[in-house]
């Protein structure tokens, strides 16, 4: 018996990443920062601007560009329909309260982040400039400030468009919230088209708290089920990018 696989030319492109900031120097001279020097600020700075940066590219992974429109296409942009290929409907119906859940193989053949100029975010020295911002009454503010450019390239490869099923319209309406059953669904339309289990299935926080109160619900003893971990031995993983009120997919 022989059969042979499909190969697809696709173009994968790094979007700019900033993590770039800029702060008034009088900041700095107030002395009213953690450790009372200004190194202290210009760490603390560059470190928010990156844990901002890098969580912004988290959101763009899932939700492409609703998101941010000049990033990448996410995850989301394979799926236009909630009767289409790759997707399981939870069914909500209240708008803009929805969430998704993607189950994942990932690496290099099926679906993982590429980061360009080998992978760096590159932190230039701080230096000050003069800023200019214009008011509502049409004036301009001026101060100096210390800056410093952050910065990177990043992107989401999909190289095989059946390495994700996404489960859509996940609500708080009763009886489309996520449970078992739902991911029961996704993990065998997983097997149908891709024949190996994910790697990981991804929810957002509020997805997990519904997967535990409804495992909670069918336990005999009436407590409170653990936090969920796994689905046939798929990790559960909760994240930041996945939001909670998304527009229905229709």
């Amino acid at each position: 018996m022989r059969d042979k696989g499909t190969l697809t030319q696709r173009l994968v492109q790094c979007k700019f990443l900033d993590g770039s900031w800029d702060e008034d120097v009088a900041s700095f001279a107030a002395g009213n920062f953690v450790g009372g020097e200004s190194a202290d600020l210009e760490q603390e700075l560059q470190r928010s601007h990156i844990l901002a940066a890098l969580k912004g590219w988290q959101k763009q992974i899932y939700n492409g560009t609703g998101a941010d429109a000049g990033g990448f296409p996410g995850m989301n942009s394979l799926f236009t329909s909630k009767t289409g290929a790759g997707v399981v409907d939870a069914g909500g119906t209240s708008a803009n309260t929805g969430s998704s859940i993607y189950l994942v193989k990932t690496g290099v053949q099926e679906v993982c982040t590429v980061w360009g100029n080998d992978g760096e975010i590159a932190a230039g020295d701080i230096f000050e400039t003069l800023i200019q911002e214009p008011q509502v009454d049409g004036s301009i503010k001026k101060y100096n400030a210390k800056a410093q450019n952050i910065a990177g390239w990043a992107g989401l490869q999909i190289s095989n468009h059946q390495a994700i099923v996404r489960i859509c319209n996940v609500t708080e309406d009763n009886g489309h919230t996520c449970n078992d059953a739902l991911i029961y669904k996704a993990l065998e339309l997983f097997e149908t088209q891709y024949g190996e289990m994910p790697d990981g299935i991804l929810m957002s926080y509020r997805s997990r708290r519904q997967l535990r109160d409804s495992r909670t619900a069918t336990n005999p003893s009436g407590t409170p089920a653990p936090l969920p971990t796994e689905v046939e031995n798929v990790p559960v993983i909760a994240t930041l990018g996945i939001n909670k009120t998304e527009a229905l997919l229709a």
